[in-house]
């Protein structure tokens, strides 16, 4: 999983990305810092302890009091990593329906000591097989602090996440396809004039 968070550094917006890692059996994290080498190196450090549907994630935002942080993005893709919800009214959880061979899953929740606004998105819903996505596994996972952002502090979040089975590969949007259709047959229709007229 790539994890990337964006901050204000004082003077600017800076974006630190890093990859997710083993930290022990069965703990997880990512540290960014803005100067590697300098002062104690870790400007970011997000962990997690155990499983994600039964434990909270950690983060620690230290920038020396010169800062704010504007958005973390995970993105699963790497690592074969994806985002599970519950839905709106728990519609996939319970004994509900949800993707196949995909558990119950957890709402992102937290972050019960600040009270700035914190919009959390899920995006690129993920299907299996040939069946359409059902709206409760996703690739990807956004947060963004309102206001003037998050402040440098310790702050816990809870997040589910599981592991896909196979690798993940992202749906190439019906558009796209499309256009690459037109363009290939437009290409054939071009050599195909090209070797009557020789």
């Amino acid at each position: 999983m790539l994890i990337t968070a964006t901050y204000f550094n004082g003077s600017a917006l800076q974006t630190l990305s890093g990859n997710w890692s083993d930290i022990g059996a069965s703990s997880g994290g990512v540290t960014l810092a803005s100067q590697p080498g300098g002062g104690d190196g870790n400007d970011f450090t997000l962990k997690l302890f155990g499983d994600s549907f039964n434990n909270a994630w950690n983060l620690n935002f230290d920038v020396a009091g010169r800062g704010s942080l504007r958005s973390l993005l995970f993105d699963g893709v790497p690592g074969n990593t994806v985002f599970d919800i519950c839905g709106n009214n728990n519609q996939w959880c319970g004994g509900n329906t949800g993707t196949p061979g995909s558990a119950n899953g957890l709402n992102f929740s937290g972050f019960s000591n600040t009270n700035i606004a914190i919009t959390a998105t899920y995006f690129d819903a993920l299907a299996i097989g040939n069946a359409s996505p059902v709206g409760d596994v996703f690739t990807k996972f956004k947060l963004d602090f309102g206001g003037n952002g998050l402040a440098q502090n310790a702050y816990q979040f809870n997040l589910d996440t599981d592991n896909a089975k196979t690798t993940i590969v992202p749906a190439v949007p019906e558009p796209a396809s499309m256009s690459l259709l037109g363009l290939g047959l437009a290409g054939l229709g071009a050599l195909r004039r090209r070797k009557q007229s020789v």
